[in-house]
């Protein structure tokens, strides 16, 4: 009973001693896991997905070109949407004070003219015709761009433009229409060869528009940089 009981009590005692590490290797591994956890619980959150700053695209709103004539004012509600390019390139001659001060010329039962002080004069560039769907010579009032030649394959004129006084059918995709007198349509059919026109600013920003085509704007711009000054009343 004694040698039985002596195998009994070792046997316990095996069974509950404390694990053993091992070898020095296996000591390492479990150090480096330590150290693993711990920099894993110390460790800075990824920092959140940068979100862009940049500005939509700023909106192209209604734009109006105020004429004042010595015939008195008229208001020209300027077609962008199905003319970008030819309203575009209104709006940077009105701004740059182009038109200011230049004589009316052409006078006809139909048409006042205006933007060519001289008639071979040019700004150095041309525009491709751009017809609005929907918008006809069947009316007085019409603002259109003047063309560089007879020709069918004519462009559309860099700086002449011409109002319409009664209907012109004849003319429907022929000439680009831009615009069309909402206010003052009597002063325009009041004006005559040699009147004046003192002035056109844009009502609205053409900021946007422009901002559509930039090379295109860039292009006109040195342009008329190397044109220079205009001489408003040069007419031969």
């Amino acid at each position: 009973m004694a040698h039985a009981t002596t195998h009994a009590r070792v046997h316990l005692t095996r069974r509950h001693r404390s694990p053993r590490l091992g070898t020095p290797a296996a000591a390492l591994g479990v150090l480096l896991l330590a150290a693993c956890s711990r920099e894993e619980a110390t460790a800075p959150a990824a920092p959140a997905p940068a979100t862009s700053t940049a500005a939509a695209p700023a909106a192209i709103g209604p734009l109006r070109a105020r004429f004042e004539t010595t015939q008195g004012p008229f208001v020209v509600e300027l077609l962008a949407e199905g003319a970008p390019r030819t309203v575009a390139n209104f709006c940077l001659l009105a701004t740059r004070g182009f038109y200011d001060g230049q004589e009316w010329y052409g006078q006809s039962p139909v048409v006042r003219q205006v933007g060519r002080p001289r008639p071979e004069f040019t700004t150095g560039y041309e525009l491709p015709r751009e017809f609005v769907p929907g918008t006809w010579f069947d009316a007085g009032g019409r603002l259109a761009a003047s063309l560089t030649s007879d020709s069918d394959a004519s462009l559309a004129h860099g700086s002449g433009v011409f109002l319409t006084i009664k209907p012109q059918e004849r003319w429907n995709l022929v000439y680009p229409i831009f615009g069309s007198v909402v206010e003052g349509q009597a002063s325009v059919d009041m004006l005559r060869d040699g009147d004046r026109l003192i002035s056109v600013r844009i009502e609205g920003d053409p900021a946007p528009l422009w901002a559509t085509m930039p090379a295109e704007v860039a292009a006109w711009r040195a342009a008329l940089d190397r044109l220079g000054a205009v001489p408003p009343v040069a007419r031969e």
